[in-house]
Protein backbone atom coordinates (compact mmCIF):
# COMPACT_ATOMS: atom_id res chain seq x y z
CA UNK A 1 0.00 0.00 0.00
CA UNK A 2 1.36 3.48 -0.92
CA UNK A 3 2.36 5.74 1.94
CA UNK A 4 1.48 9.45 1.96
CA UNK A 5 4.32 10.54 4.16
CA UNK A 6 7.26 12.43 2.67
CA UNK A 7 9.90 9.86 3.53
CA UNK A 8 11.66 8.31 0.58
CA UNK A 9 10.57 4.99 -0.93
CA UNK A 10 13.01 2.32 -2.02
CA UNK A 11 12.28 1.26 -5.58
CA UNK A 12 13.80 -1.86 -7.15
CA UNK A 13 13.55 -2.38 -10.89
CA UNK A 14 13.66 -5.90 -12.35
CA UNK A 15 17.25 -5.55 -13.56
CA UNK A 16 18.62 -4.19 -10.31
CA UNK A 17 19.08 -5.40 -6.76
CA UNK A 18 20.51 -2.28 -5.11
CA UNK A 19 17.86 0.23 -3.87
CA UNK A 20 18.00 3.92 -4.76
CA UNK A 21 16.09 6.88 -3.28
CA UNK A 22 13.08 8.21 -5.07
CA UNK A 23 11.06 11.15 -3.63
CA UNK A 24 7.30 11.12 -4.13
CA UNK A 25 7.16 14.94 -4.03
CA UNK A 26 8.34 15.10 -7.64
CA UNK A 27 5.30 13.08 -8.83
CA UNK A 28 2.45 14.96 -7.11
CA UNK A 29 -0.01 17.38 -8.66
CA UNK A 30 -1.06 20.78 -7.31
CA UNK A 31 -3.40 19.16 -4.76
CA UNK A 32 -0.72 16.83 -3.50
CA UNK A 33 -1.99 13.66 -5.12
CA UNK A 34 0.22 11.21 -6.94
CA UNK A 35 0.30 11.45 -10.69
CA UNK A 36 0.64 8.14 -12.56
CA UNK A 37 3.39 8.62 -15.09
CA UNK A 38 3.08 6.95 -18.45
CA UNK A 39 5.41 4.01 -19.01
CA UNK A 40 6.32 3.70 -15.33
CA UNK A 41 5.81 0.38 -13.61
CA UNK A 42 3.82 0.28 -10.33
CA UNK A 43 5.87 1.31 -7.32
CA UNK A 44 5.92 -1.34 -4.62
CA UNK A 45 6.50 -0.44 -0.95
CA UNK A 46 9.64 -2.13 0.42
CA UNK A 47 11.24 -1.87 3.86
CA UNK A 48 13.91 0.70 4.58
CA UNK A 49 17.61 -0.14 4.58
CA UNK A 50 18.60 -2.47 7.42
CA UNK A 51 20.43 -0.83 10.27
CA UNK A 52 23.57 -2.92 9.80
CA UNK A 53 23.78 -2.04 6.10
CA UNK A 54 23.69 -5.72 5.02
CA UNK A 55 21.71 -5.84 1.78
CA UNK A 56 22.11 -9.57 1.21
CA UNK A 57 23.97 -11.36 -1.61
CA UNK A 58 24.67 -9.49 -4.84
CA UNK A 59 23.06 -10.62 -8.06
CA UNK A 60 25.34 -12.57 -10.44
CA UNK A 61 25.63 -9.54 -12.76
CA UNK A 62 27.17 -7.42 -9.98
CA UNK A 63 29.57 -9.98 -8.49
CA UNK A 64 33.24 -9.24 -9.35
CA UNK A 65 34.82 -11.82 -11.63
CA UNK A 66 37.54 -12.73 -9.13
CA UNK A 67 34.91 -13.67 -6.54
CA UNK A 68 32.76 -15.84 -8.71
CA UNK A 69 32.87 -19.55 -8.25
CA UNK A 70 31.14 -21.57 -10.86
CA UNK A 71 28.79 -24.12 -9.38
CA UNK A 72 28.03 -26.95 -11.76
CA UNK A 73 24.48 -27.83 -12.58
CA UNK A 74 23.00 -31.17 -11.67
CA UNK A 75 23.45 -32.44 -15.21
CA UNK A 76 27.09 -31.36 -15.28
CA UNK A 77 27.66 -32.84 -11.84
CA UNK A 78 26.19 -36.17 -12.95
CA UNK A 79 28.63 -36.21 -15.85
CA UNK A 80 31.51 -35.37 -13.52
CA UNK A 81 30.52 -38.11 -11.10
CA UNK A 82 30.65 -40.84 -13.71
CA UNK A 83 32.74 -42.03 -16.59
CA UNK A 84 31.19 -43.11 -19.86
CA UNK A 85 32.65 -46.51 -20.72
CA UNK A 86 32.28 -48.66 -23.81
CA UNK A 87 29.55 -50.63 -22.09
CA UNK A 88 27.69 -48.19 -19.88
CA UNK A 89 28.23 -45.42 -17.38
CA UNK A 90 29.42 -46.70 -14.03
CA UNK A 91 28.94 -44.72 -10.87
CA UNK A 92 30.84 -44.72 -7.59
CA UNK A 93 31.97 -47.03 -4.87
CA UNK A 94 30.68 -46.10 -1.44
CA UNK A 95 33.56 -45.96 1.04
CA UNK A 96 33.52 -47.94 4.29
CA UNK A 97 32.23 -46.07 7.36
CA UNK A 98 35.63 -44.85 8.63
CA UNK A 99 36.67 -43.35 5.29
CA UNK A 100 33.13 -42.18 4.52
CA UNK A 101 33.14 -39.93 7.59
CA UNK A 102 36.31 -38.19 6.36
CA UNK A 103 34.90 -37.81 2.84
CA UNK A 104 31.59 -36.38 4.09
CA UNK A 105 33.25 -33.88 6.44
CA UNK A 106 35.66 -32.74 3.74
CA UNK A 107 32.89 -32.32 1.20
CA UNK A 108 30.85 -30.32 3.72
CA UNK A 109 33.69 -27.88 4.42
CA UNK A 110 34.67 -27.52 0.75
CA UNK A 111 31.04 -26.79 -0.19
CA UNK A 112 31.00 -24.05 2.46
CA UNK A 113 34.47 -22.55 1.96
CA UNK A 114 35.16 -23.09 -1.75
CA UNK A 115 37.81 -24.76 -3.88
CA UNK A 116 40.66 -22.90 -2.21
CA UNK A 117 39.92 -24.83 0.96
CA UNK A 118 40.15 -28.08 -1.03
CA UNK A 119 43.54 -27.06 -2.44
CA UNK A 120 44.84 -26.40 1.07
CA UNK A 121 43.69 -29.86 2.20
CA UNK A 122 45.50 -31.49 -0.74
CA UNK A 123 48.68 -29.52 -0.02
CA UNK A 124 48.64 -30.31 3.72
CA UNK A 125 47.83 -34.03 3.28
CA UNK A 126 49.90 -34.93 0.23
CA UNK A 127 51.22 -38.11 1.88
CA UNK A 128 48.07 -39.01 3.82
CA UNK A 129 46.32 -41.96 2.15
CA UNK A 130 43.08 -41.10 3.93
CA UNK A 131 42.73 -38.09 1.63
CA UNK A 132 43.45 -39.93 -1.62
CA UNK A 133 39.79 -39.48 -2.54
CA UNK A 134 40.62 -35.89 -3.52
CA UNK A 135 42.49 -37.19 -6.59
CA UNK A 136 40.48 -38.06 -9.68
CA UNK A 137 42.07 -41.51 -10.06
CA UNK A 138 40.92 -42.72 -6.62
CA UNK A 139 37.87 -45.07 -6.52
CA UNK A 140 36.19 -42.82 -3.92
CA UNK A 141 36.63 -39.55 -5.84
CA UNK A 142 33.24 -39.85 -7.55
CA UNK A 143 31.54 -40.38 -4.16
CA UNK A 144 33.29 -37.25 -2.89
CA UNK A 145 32.04 -35.24 -5.90
CA UNK A 146 28.53 -36.57 -5.33
CA UNK A 147 28.51 -35.52 -1.67
CA UNK A 148 30.03 -32.15 -2.60
CA UNK A 149 27.14 -31.42 -4.96
CA UNK A 150 24.64 -32.45 -2.26
CA UNK A 151 26.12 -30.09 0.33
CA UNK A 152 26.22 -27.25 -2.21
CA UNK A 153 22.55 -27.77 -2.95
CA UNK A 154 21.75 -27.75 0.78
CA UNK A 155 23.67 -24.52 1.28
CA UNK A 156 21.89 -22.92 -1.66
CA UNK A 157 18.46 -23.91 -0.33
CA UNK A 158 19.35 -22.60 3.12
CA UNK A 159 20.47 -19.23 1.71
CA UNK A 160 17.22 -18.90 -0.25
CA UNK A 161 15.18 -19.75 2.82
CA UNK A 162 17.00 -17.14 4.92
CA UNK A 163 16.54 -14.42 2.29
CA UNK A 164 12.80 -15.15 2.08
CA UNK A 165 12.41 -14.88 5.86
CA UNK A 166 14.15 -11.49 5.89
CA UNK A 167 12.14 -10.05 2.97
CA UNK A 168 8.34 -9.59 3.48
CA UNK A 169 6.14 -10.87 0.66
CA UNK A 170 5.33 -8.30 -2.04
CA UNK A 171 1.83 -7.28 -3.08
CA UNK A 172 0.26 -7.78 -6.42
CA UNK A 173 -0.62 -4.82 -8.63
CA UNK A 174 -4.32 -5.65 -8.28
CA UNK A 175 -4.18 -5.24 -4.50
CA UNK A 176 -2.79 -1.68 -4.68
CA UNK A 177 -5.30 1.20 -4.05
CA UNK A 178 -6.54 3.03 -7.13
CA UNK A 179 -6.67 6.82 -7.62
CA UNK A 180 -10.37 6.87 -6.69
CA UNK A 181 -9.56 6.00 -3.08
CA UNK A 182 -7.59 9.17 -2.20
CA UNK A 183 -10.05 11.30 -4.25
CA UNK A 184 -12.97 10.05 -2.19
CA UNK A 185 -11.10 10.76 1.01
CA UNK A 186 -10.36 14.32 -0.12
CA UNK A 187 -14.07 14.94 -0.80
CA UNK A 188 -14.87 14.20 2.85
CA UNK A 189 -16.43 10.76 2.39
CA UNK A 190 -16.01 8.48 5.39
CA UNK A 191 -14.70 5.66 3.30
CA UNK A 192 -12.86 2.89 5.11
CA UNK A 193 -9.17 2.71 4.57
CA UNK A 194 -8.33 0.20 1.89
CA UNK A 195 -6.21 -2.63 3.27
CA UNK A 196 -4.36 -5.17 1.19
CA UNK A 197 -5.78 -8.67 1.14
CA UNK A 198 -3.29 -10.99 2.82
CA UNK A 199 -4.50 -13.80 0.58
CA UNK A 200 -3.48 -11.82 -2.46
CA UNK A 201 0.12 -11.58 -1.38
CA UNK A 202 2.48 -13.21 -3.82
CA UNK A 203 4.88 -15.79 -2.54
CA UNK A 204 8.10 -16.16 -4.40
CA UNK A 205 8.44 -19.67 -5.85
CA UNK A 206 11.01 -21.81 -4.09
CA UNK A 207 13.63 -23.12 -6.45
CA UNK A 208 13.79 -26.87 -6.25
CA UNK A 209 17.16 -28.53 -6.76
CA UNK A 210 16.98 -31.84 -8.52
CA UNK A 211 18.46 -34.63 -6.46
CA UNK A 212 21.15 -36.78 -7.96
CA UNK A 213 20.04 -40.33 -8.76
CA UNK A 214 21.20 -43.17 -6.60
CA UNK A 215 24.80 -43.80 -7.53
CA UNK A 216 26.07 -47.11 -8.82
CA UNK A 217 29.05 -48.64 -7.10
CA UNK A 218 32.21 -48.17 -9.07
CA UNK A 219 33.92 -45.71 -11.35
CA UNK A 220 36.46 -47.26 -13.69
CA UNK A 221 37.66 -46.57 -17.20
CA UNK A 222 37.35 -49.66 -19.34
CA UNK A 223 40.18 -50.28 -21.82
CA UNK A 224 39.80 -49.20 -25.40
CA UNK A 225 38.25 -51.85 -27.59
CA UNK A 226 36.31 -53.62 -24.87
CA UNK A 227 32.59 -53.75 -25.53
CA UNK A 228 29.49 -55.19 -23.96
CA UNK A 229 29.65 -58.26 -26.16
CA UNK A 230 33.03 -59.24 -24.70
CA UNK A 231 32.44 -58.92 -20.96
CA UNK A 232 29.81 -61.68 -20.56
CA UNK A 233 32.27 -64.23 -21.96
CA UNK A 234 35.22 -63.33 -19.76
CA UNK A 235 34.38 -65.93 -17.15
CA UNK A 236 33.58 -69.56 -16.74
CA UNK A 237 30.37 -70.74 -18.37
CA UNK A 238 28.47 -73.68 -16.89
CA UNK A 239 25.08 -75.26 -17.25
CA UNK A 240 22.16 -73.95 -15.21
CA UNK A 241 21.94 -77.07 -13.07
CA UNK A 242 25.54 -76.84 -11.88
CA UNK A 243 25.25 -73.12 -11.34
CA UNK A 244 22.08 -73.56 -9.30
CA UNK A 245 23.84 -76.20 -7.21
CA UNK A 246 26.72 -73.84 -6.42
CA UNK A 247 24.31 -71.01 -5.65
CA UNK A 248 22.34 -73.11 -3.20
CA UNK A 249 25.26 -72.99 -0.74
CA UNK A 250 24.66 -69.24 -0.36
CA UNK A 251 21.28 -70.01 1.22
CA UNK A 252 22.90 -71.40 4.37
CA UNK A 253 25.19 -68.41 5.01
CA UNK A 254 24.48 -64.67 5.54
CA UNK A 255 23.94 -62.51 2.41
CA UNK A 256 26.98 -61.45 0.40
CA UNK A 257 27.66 -58.68 -2.13
CA UNK A 258 30.01 -60.73 -4.27
CA UNK A 259 30.66 -64.40 -4.83
CA UNK A 260 32.85 -66.26 -7.27
CA UNK A 261 33.93 -69.90 -7.45
CA UNK A 262 37.12 -71.32 -8.92
CA UNK A 263 39.37 -74.33 -8.72
CA UNK A 264 40.02 -77.55 -10.58
CA UNK A 265 36.67 -78.95 -9.41
CA UNK A 266 34.95 -76.71 -11.97
CA UNK A 267 37.00 -77.87 -14.95
CA UNK A 268 35.03 -79.94 -17.41
CA UNK A 269 37.93 -82.41 -17.66
CA UNK A 270 38.03 -83.01 -13.89
CA UNK A 271 35.93 -86.00 -12.80
CA UNK A 272 37.31 -86.23 -9.26
CA UNK A 273 34.32 -85.91 -6.95
CA UNK A 274 36.51 -85.31 -3.90
CA UNK A 275 38.10 -82.14 -5.27
CA UNK A 276 37.38 -79.11 -3.10
CA UNK A 277 35.34 -76.21 -4.54
CA UNK A 278 36.72 -72.76 -3.69
CA UNK A 279 34.48 -69.74 -2.97
CA UNK A 280 35.44 -66.10 -2.55
CA UNK A 281 32.77 -64.09 -0.69
CA UNK A 282 32.79 -60.29 -0.62
CA UNK A 283 30.90 -58.57 2.22
CA UNK A 284 30.60 -54.93 3.29
CA UNK A 285 31.28 -55.57 6.99
CA UNK A 286 33.23 -58.77 7.84
CA UNK A 287 32.73 -58.33 11.60
CA UNK A 288 28.96 -58.28 11.27
CA UNK A 289 28.98 -61.07 8.68
CA UNK A 290 31.07 -63.41 10.83
CA UNK A 291 28.88 -62.64 13.84
CA UNK A 292 25.82 -63.77 11.92
CA UNK A 293 27.58 -66.77 10.38
CA UNK A 294 28.78 -67.97 13.79
CA UNK A 295 25.14 -68.24 14.83
CA UNK A 296 24.32 -70.23 11.69
CA UNK A 297 27.51 -72.24 11.07
CA UNK A 298 29.77 -72.22 14.13
CA UNK A 299 31.23 -75.58 13.10
CA UNK A 300 32.84 -73.92 10.03
CA UNK A 301 35.33 -72.11 12.30
CA UNK A 302 38.21 -73.23 14.50
CA UNK A 303 36.80 -73.91 17.96
CA UNK A 304 39.53 -72.01 19.80
CA UNK A 305 38.81 -68.80 17.86
CA UNK A 306 35.09 -69.11 18.56
CA UNK A 307 35.72 -69.52 22.30
CA UNK A 308 38.43 -66.89 22.75
CA UNK A 309 37.30 -64.01 20.59
CA UNK A 310 34.53 -64.90 18.21
CA UNK A 311 33.88 -62.67 15.22
CA UNK A 312 36.12 -59.86 16.46
CA UNK A 313 39.19 -62.11 16.76
CA UNK A 314 38.48 -63.75 13.40
CA UNK A 315 38.29 -60.36 11.68
CA UNK A 316 41.38 -58.94 13.40
CA UNK A 317 43.58 -61.93 12.57
CA UNK A 318 42.56 -61.75 8.91
CA UNK A 319 43.15 -58.00 8.68
CA UNK A 320 46.26 -57.56 10.85
CA UNK A 321 48.15 -60.80 10.24
CA UNK A 322 46.76 -62.01 6.91
CA UNK A 323 45.85 -60.10 3.77
CA UNK A 324 42.26 -59.38 4.77
CA UNK A 325 40.81 -62.78 3.81
CA UNK A 326 39.55 -65.37 6.30
CA UNK A 327 39.29 -68.92 4.93
CA UNK A 328 37.14 -71.74 6.25
CA UNK A 329 38.43 -74.93 4.56
CA UNK A 330 37.03 -78.47 4.55
CA UNK A 331 33.43 -77.42 4.97
CA UNK A 332 31.17 -80.35 4.19
CA UNK A 333 27.89 -79.43 2.56
CA UNK A 334 25.52 -81.44 0.37
CA UNK A 335 28.11 -84.21 -0.09
CA UNK A 336 30.66 -81.67 -1.28
CA UNK A 337 33.85 -80.35 0.29
CA UNK A 338 34.09 -76.58 0.17
CA UNK A 339 36.54 -73.85 1.10
CA UNK A 340 35.32 -70.27 1.30
CA UNK A 341 37.19 -67.06 1.95
CA UNK A 342 35.50 -63.93 3.30
CA UNK A 343 36.89 -60.51 2.37
CA UNK A 344 35.81 -56.93 2.90
CA UNK A 345 34.59 -55.37 -0.36
CA UNK A 346 36.84 -52.35 0.11
CA UNK A 347 39.93 -54.59 0.36
CA UNK A 348 38.83 -56.59 -2.69
CA UNK A 349 38.44 -53.48 -4.85
CA UNK A 350 41.74 -51.99 -3.68
CA UNK A 351 43.60 -55.18 -4.54
CA UNK A 352 41.93 -55.47 -7.95
CA UNK A 353 42.66 -51.85 -8.90
CA UNK A 354 46.04 -51.34 -7.20
CA UNK A 355 47.58 -54.80 -6.66
CA UNK A 356 48.27 -53.87 -3.06
CA UNK A 357 48.54 -57.56 -2.13
CA UNK A 358 48.32 -59.21 -5.58
CA UNK A 359 46.33 -61.95 -3.86
CA UNK A 360 42.70 -61.81 -4.90
CA UNK A 361 43.60 -59.73 -7.95
CA UNK A 362 45.84 -62.60 -9.04
CA UNK A 363 42.97 -65.02 -8.63
CA UNK A 364 40.70 -62.86 -10.80
CA UNK A 365 43.32 -62.77 -13.56
CA UNK A 366 42.35 -66.39 -14.18
CA UNK A 367 38.93 -67.77 -15.25
CA UNK A 368 36.34 -67.78 -12.45
CA UNK A 369 32.59 -68.15 -12.27
CA UNK A 370 30.80 -65.17 -10.74
CA UNK A 371 27.62 -66.22 -8.97
CA UNK A 372 26.83 -62.89 -7.25
CA UNK A 373 28.07 -59.50 -8.46
CA UNK A 374 25.99 -56.75 -6.89
CA UNK A 375 28.80 -54.19 -7.17
CA UNK A 376 29.97 -54.72 -10.77
CA UNK A 377 33.30 -56.32 -9.90
CA UNK A 378 33.28 -57.83 -13.40
CA UNK A 379 33.65 -54.36 -14.90
CA UNK A 380 36.20 -53.25 -12.31
CA UNK A 381 38.26 -56.36 -13.03
CA UNK A 382 38.82 -55.22 -16.63
CA UNK A 383 41.43 -52.81 -15.24
CA UNK A 384 43.12 -55.76 -13.55
CA UNK A 385 43.16 -57.83 -16.76
CA UNK A 386 44.62 -55.02 -18.84
CA UNK A 387 47.41 -54.47 -16.31
CA UNK A 388 48.14 -58.22 -16.32
CA UNK A 389 48.60 -58.19 -20.11
CA UNK A 390 51.00 -55.23 -19.91
CA UNK A 391 53.03 -56.86 -17.12
CA UNK A 392 53.27 -60.17 -19.00
CA UNK A 393 54.38 -58.48 -22.24
CA UNK A 394 57.21 -56.71 -20.40
CA UNK A 395 58.50 -60.09 -19.21
CA UNK A 396 58.18 -61.91 -22.56
CA UNK A 397 60.71 -61.89 -25.43
CA UNK A 398 60.07 -60.39 -28.84
CA UNK A 399 58.45 -63.63 -30.14
CA UNK A 400 56.25 -66.04 -28.21
CA UNK A 401 53.07 -68.10 -28.50
CA UNK A 402 49.60 -67.32 -27.24
CA UNK A 403 49.94 -70.07 -24.65
CA UNK A 404 53.19 -68.49 -23.42
CA UNK A 405 51.34 -65.21 -22.89
CA UNK A 406 48.57 -66.78 -20.80
CA UNK A 407 51.10 -68.81 -18.81
CA UNK A 408 53.04 -65.65 -18.02
CA UNK A 409 49.84 -63.86 -16.94
CA UNK A 410 48.91 -66.83 -14.78
CA UNK A 411 52.37 -66.90 -13.16
CA UNK A 412 52.31 -63.24 -12.06
CA UNK A 413 50.55 -64.03 -8.78
CA UNK A 414 52.82 -67.06 -8.10
CA UNK A 415 56.17 -65.23 -8.42
CA UNK A 416 57.71 -65.39 -4.98
CA UNK A 417 54.85 -67.45 -3.51
CA UNK A 418 56.38 -69.51 -0.69
CA UNK A 419 54.01 -72.38 -1.37
CA UNK A 420 55.56 -72.94 -4.80
CA UNK A 421 58.79 -74.11 -3.12
CA UNK A 422 57.32 -77.04 -1.20
CA UNK A 423 53.50 -77.16 -1.22
CA UNK A 424 52.30 -76.59 -4.77
CA UNK A 425 52.22 -78.55 -7.99
CA UNK A 426 55.21 -77.42 -10.04
CA UNK A 427 53.12 -77.80 -13.20
CA UNK A 428 50.20 -75.83 -11.78
CA UNK A 429 50.45 -72.88 -14.18
CA UNK A 430 50.73 -75.13 -17.23
CA UNK A 431 47.71 -77.20 -16.15
CA UNK A 432 45.60 -74.13 -15.50
CA UNK A 433 46.31 -72.65 -18.95
CA UNK A 434 45.98 -75.85 -20.95
CA UNK A 435 42.80 -76.87 -19.14
CA UNK A 436 41.09 -73.48 -19.70
CA UNK A 437 42.77 -72.17 -22.84
CA UNK A 438 39.50 -71.17 -24.55
CA UNK A 439 38.44 -69.25 -21.45
CA UNK A 440 41.73 -67.37 -21.34
CA UNK A 441 41.20 -66.43 -24.98
CA UNK A 442 37.74 -65.04 -24.22
CA UNK A 443 39.00 -63.05 -21.24
CA UNK A 444 41.95 -61.39 -22.96
CA UNK A 445 40.79 -61.09 -26.57
CA UNK A 446 39.68 -57.40 -26.30
CA UNK A 447 43.02 -56.33 -24.86
CA UNK A 448 45.09 -58.20 -27.42
CA UNK A 449 43.01 -56.67 -30.22
CA UNK A 450 43.59 -53.23 -28.70
CA UNK A 451 47.36 -53.73 -28.64
CA UNK A 452 47.29 -55.12 -32.15
CA UNK A 453 45.49 -51.96 -33.29
CA UNK A 454 48.26 -49.87 -31.73
CA UNK A 455 50.91 -51.98 -33.54
CA UNK A 456 52.26 -53.23 -30.22
CA UNK A 457 51.55 -56.84 -31.28
CA UNK A 458 51.47 -58.80 -34.53
CA UNK A 459 49.73 -62.17 -34.86
CA UNK A 460 50.38 -65.09 -37.18
CA UNK A 461 48.47 -68.38 -37.31
CA UNK A 462 49.90 -71.76 -36.35
CA UNK A 463 48.92 -75.39 -36.88
CA UNK A 464 47.47 -75.96 -33.39
CA UNK A 465 45.21 -72.86 -33.57
CA UNK A 466 47.44 -71.11 -31.03
CA UNK A 467 48.62 -67.83 -32.49
CA UNK A 468 52.27 -66.94 -32.77
CA UNK A 469 52.86 -63.40 -31.51
CA UNK A 470 55.66 -60.90 -32.06
CA UNK A 471 55.82 -57.65 -30.11
CA UNK A 472 57.43 -54.24 -30.40
CA UNK A 473 60.20 -54.11 -27.81
CA UNK A 474 60.95 -50.41 -28.25
CA UNK A 475 61.30 -48.03 -25.33
CA UNK A 476 58.11 -46.03 -26.09
CA UNK A 477 56.02 -49.23 -26.00
CA UNK A 478 57.71 -50.30 -22.76
CA UNK A 479 56.79 -46.94 -21.22
CA UNK A 480 53.21 -47.46 -22.34
CA UNK A 481 53.15 -50.89 -20.65
CA UNK A 482 54.53 -49.42 -17.42
CA UNK A 483 51.90 -46.67 -17.47
CA UNK A 484 49.20 -49.38 -17.62
CA UNK A 485 50.41 -51.00 -14.39
CA UNK A 486 48.48 -50.32 -11.16
CA UNK A 487 49.45 -47.19 -9.16
CA UNK A 488 50.94 -49.17 -6.27
CA UNK A 489 53.31 -51.09 -8.55
CA UNK A 490 54.34 -47.94 -10.42
CA UNK A 491 55.01 -46.16 -7.13
CA UNK A 492 57.27 -48.96 -5.90
CA UNK A 493 59.08 -49.02 -9.23
CA UNK A 494 59.52 -45.25 -9.01
CA UNK A 495 61.32 -45.64 -5.66
CA UNK A 496 63.88 -47.88 -7.35
CA UNK A 497 64.19 -46.20 -10.76
CA UNK A 498 63.22 -42.61 -9.95
CA UNK A 499 60.25 -40.43 -10.89
CA UNK A 500 59.71 -37.36 -12.99
CA UNK A 501 56.81 -34.93 -12.87
CA UNK A 502 54.68 -34.61 -16.01
CA UNK A 503 51.49 -32.67 -16.75
CA UNK A 504 48.63 -34.65 -18.28
CA UNK A 505 46.27 -33.35 -20.96
CA UNK A 506 43.75 -32.48 -18.24
CA UNK A 507 46.36 -30.33 -16.47
CA UNK A 508 46.88 -32.76 -13.60
CA UNK A 509 50.42 -33.28 -12.27
CA UNK A 510 51.51 -36.91 -12.53
CA UNK A 511 54.64 -38.75 -11.45
CA UNK A 512 56.03 -40.97 -14.20
CA UNK A 513 58.58 -43.73 -13.67
CA UNK A 514 61.95 -42.96 -15.24
CA UNK A 515 62.77 -45.81 -17.66
CA UNK A 516 66.21 -46.11 -19.18
CA UNK A 517 65.59 -49.34 -21.07
CA UNK A 518 62.98 -52.02 -21.49
CA UNK A 519 65.12 -54.63 -19.75
CA UNK A 520 65.61 -52.34 -16.75
CA UNK A 521 61.85 -51.78 -16.42
CA UNK A 522 61.10 -55.51 -16.73
CA UNK A 523 63.66 -56.45 -14.04
CA UNK A 524 62.43 -53.78 -11.66
CA UNK A 525 58.79 -54.77 -12.11
CA UNK A 526 59.63 -58.44 -11.58
CA UNK A 527 61.39 -57.66 -8.29
CA UNK A 528 58.45 -55.55 -7.11
CA UNK A 529 55.91 -58.25 -7.98
CA UNK A 530 58.00 -61.03 -6.44
CA UNK A 531 58.37 -59.15 -3.16
CA UNK A 532 54.66 -58.23 -3.08
CA UNK A 533 53.59 -61.85 -3.60
CA UNK A 534 56.17 -63.22 -1.15
CA UNK A 535 55.00 -60.96 1.67
CA UNK A 536 51.34 -61.67 0.96
CA UNK A 537 51.80 -65.44 0.78
CA UNK A 538 53.77 -65.48 4.04
CA UNK A 539 51.22 -63.39 5.89
CA UNK A 540 48.31 -65.46 4.59
CA UNK A 541 50.06 -68.74 5.46
CA UNK A 542 50.56 -67.63 9.08
CA UNK A 543 46.99 -66.36 9.28
CA UNK A 544 45.68 -69.61 7.82
CA UNK A 545 47.54 -71.76 10.36
CA UNK A 546 46.05 -69.72 13.19
CA UNK A 547 42.48 -69.56 11.96
CA UNK A 548 41.78 -73.05 10.63
CA UNK A 549 43.04 -74.92 13.70
CA UNK A 550 45.75 -77.53 14.05
CA UNK A 551 43.93 -80.54 12.61
CA UNK A 552 42.62 -78.78 9.51
CA UNK A 553 45.96 -77.03 8.97
CA UNK A 554 47.83 -80.33 8.93
CA UNK A 555 45.22 -81.86 6.63
CA UNK A 556 45.35 -78.93 4.21
CA UNK A 557 49.16 -78.83 4.13
CA UNK A 558 49.34 -82.58 3.60
CA UNK A 559 47.07 -82.40 0.55
CA UNK A 560 49.16 -79.59 -0.93
CA UNK A 561 52.44 -81.41 -0.37
CA UNK A 562 51.06 -84.59 -1.93
CA UNK A 563 50.27 -82.63 -5.10
CA UNK A 564 53.74 -81.13 -5.07
CA UNK A 565 55.37 -84.55 -4.59
CA UNK A 566 53.45 -86.06 -7.51
CA UNK A 567 54.59 -83.18 -9.74
CA UNK A 568 58.24 -83.71 -8.76
CA UNK A 569 58.13 -87.45 -9.43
Amino acid sequence: MLQWADHPIHVIYPSERRPFLFSQKKNRDAKGFLVKMPGVIPILPLPALPSDGDLGPLPPSQVPEDQTEEIPTNEEQNKANSIATHTRTIGIIHPPPDIRNIVDKTAQFVAKNGREFEKRIIANNANNVKFNFLTSSDPYHAYYQHRLSEFRAQNQNQNQSNSQQQQPPSQSADSLPTESAPTAAADGNNAAEVKPDPAAQIRLPVRKNLELPEAAQYTVRLPEGITGQHLPFCYLCMDDEKRAHLLSFLKVIPPVDFCCVYGSALHTTNHDKSTMVDYILGVSDPLQWHSENLKMNADHYASWMVLLGGAKLITEVAAEIGVGVHFNPFVTWNNKTLKYGVVRMHDLVQDVLNWERLYLSGRLQKPVNMLVDNLNIKDVNSVNLRAAVSAALLLLPSKFTEEDLYAKICSLSYMGDLRMFFAEDQNKVKKIVQGQFDLFQSMYKPFLEEYEGKDFLRFSSSENHHANISQDCGLPVARSHVSSLPPTIRSRMGIRLGKKKVISESGQALHEVVIGSREEAAKCMQKVLRRTVMVSSARQAISGLLTVGGVKAVRYLTNKMQKAWRSWT
